[in-house]
């Protein structure tokens, strides 16, 4: 994910921008005590969270399924359906980026946590369908919009200590599994096929693999990363 030169007139689908834009939307909030630029922001990290889970969903499938995913993400509860559907093949890809990254670079990827992502976008979902609040929770100084503000800061939060952030830029995601050697590719399809979640066993491995293959060497780039 590179980073994005910031633009508040230009809208770019970018979690670097998303994360800039949403600090600047809470500036504002703050500084002219605007209510409306609070539930923007709260809009704004919600479809920062779906974009990063649809993200890794590519990411961890076959092009050949892009077109299905992308047509159930559609639909209603579309992310949550489709994360569902994949999460046992996303699990292994997310898991073994993971485990091998901590072998080969000097800053790994992470798993993304679906369930704490889940909950806040659930509390999001109150600044978003505000059609029943009344007419007190829209001043500025009231606790749900003091909350608000507490809530999008720790999403911000949230999604920054899951990305990587090297040379800045974000990293995320999951490894291009094309570019493996073959040793590694062998041990992916069976972490594919495999029923167990013991992913220390797993690094073990990895760095067993790395020690035989390349002396136990670091990668000096990172060249393999969707």
């Amino acid at each position: 994910m590179p980073k994005e030169t910031y633009n508040y007139h230009t809208r770019v689908p970018h979690q670097g921008w998303l994360l800039k834009h949403i600090d600047v939307l809470l500036h504002e909030a703050n500084k002219e005590q605007n209510t409306s630029f609070v539930l923007y922001s709260a809009f704004e990290c919600r479809y920062l969270l779906e974009k990063t889970e649809f993200d890794i969903l590519i990411m961890s499938s076959p092009e050949s399924e892009w077109a299905k995913i992308i047509s159930m993400a559609k639909g209603k509860n579309g992310i949550n359906k489709t994360n569902n559907q994949y999460k046992a093949l996303r699990y292994r890809f997310q898991t073994f980026s993971e485990a091998l990254t901590k072998v080969v670079l000097d800053n790994p990827l992470r798993v993304f946590s679906y369930g704490e992502s889940g909950e806040y976008q659930s509390k999001l979902s109150e600044y978003i369908h505000i059609y029943n609040r009344p007419d007190e929770d829209f001043m500025f100084e009231s606790k749900f919009i003091q909350d608000g503000i507490a809530l999008c800061n720790e999403v911000t939060s949230f999604v920054r200590d899951y990305y990587v952030k090297k040379d800045e830029e974000y990293l995320f995601g999951i490894l291009n599994f094309h570019t493996l050697n073959a040793p590694l590719k062998q041990e992916f399809e069976k972490w594919k096929q495999d029923v167990t979640e013991d992913t220390e066993a797993l690094y073990l491995r990895l760095v067993k693999i790395n020690d035989e293959t390349s002396g136990g060497a670091k990668a000096q780039k990172i060249d393999n990363i969707n």
